[in-house]
């Protein structure tokens, strides 16, 4: 199956979409932290996908905002690798290669267990609360896997709700810039059977260890529910790897045929 076909929402014609479903005008006051945050939010969410074409003129339209604003957010994000320029001057997710996505597995297990560690000691009452408040939604959501979006949004809630918990701002920017490299591409393995009954499995784990205490079973519950997507992952990109190397020799063929035809 191409990743295309798992990721994309039916982006065909080659031009940008419209992207107003996906975001929300943004006040004056707030104006380019808000756009920043807006596009990250998204990104992590999984409403903005590998493959989709991001325009700056769609963007700033869907926020109701000048195009300032939504110019810095974007080279923000392709200064951090998050997004790629494309022709026609649009913005995309990259496709990380084997050898990006492993070791982007391997920091995110160290940094997000880490943080998960460290909030088994530090999480209040109250954090603790929302955090279970958010796992039993989850798990709502995510039955029958009818409500992917809503079940991402509280995904990345509920995973920073216990980073934020480590109290350590350093490690939660690190964090956070490896999510928006690697969220958009969770909308398309929560389609996958399995995918959202394990990870939400490993959400239960989780929670269960941060409220007995209990740093190492908190971290090794994290870094499993990364291990697992960054598995999935990879069998996506290994497949559409495989349609589009399929598919050169068959253009070659029908471009030698026309040639040889013109002789």
């Amino acid at each position: 199956m191409r990743l295309e076909a798992e990721v994309l929402p039916a982006v065909r014609a080659g031009r940008a979409e419209d992207l107003s479903d996906a975001f929300q005008p943004v006040a004056r006051a707030t104006l380019q932290a808000g756009v920043y945050d807006q596009v990250c939010a998204a990104l992590m969410d999984g409403r903005l996908r590998p493959g989709q074409r991001i325009s700056l003129r769609s963007l700033a339209a869907a926020m109701n905002t000048s195009p300032m604003p939504v110019r810095e957010a974007l080279r923000r994000l392709e200064a951090g690798h998050v997004l790629e320029m494309r022709p026609g001057g649009v913005l995309a997710v990259p496709h990380p290669s084997t050898a990006e996505l492993r070791e982007i597995r391997d920091i995110r297990m160290s940094l997000e267990g880490l943080a998960a560690e460290r909030a088994a000691d530090r999480m209040t009452r109250r954090e603790l609360g929302h955090a279970t408040r958010l796992g039993a939604a989850m798990r709502r959501a995510g039955a029958g896997r009818h409500d992917i979006t809503a079940f991402l949004a509280m995904n990345r809630e509920f995973h920073f709700a216990i980073y934020e918990a480590a109290r350590s701002p350093l490690l939660l920017s690190m964090i956070k810039s490896l999510w928006l490299r690697m969220a958009p591409f969770f909308f398309a393995i929560c389609r996958q059977h399995g995918q959202v009954d394990f990870s939400i499995e490993q959400h239960d784990r989780a929670l269960q260890a941060l409220l007995r205490r209990d740093g190492a079973a908190a971290r090794e519950a994290i870094a499993a529910d990364i291990e697992r997507a960054a598995e999935r992952i990879g069998a996506l990109l290994a497949a559409a790897a495989e349609d589009g190397a399929a598919a050169v020799p068959r253009r070659g063929k029908k471009q030698l045929t026309a040639v040889r035809r013109r002789r």
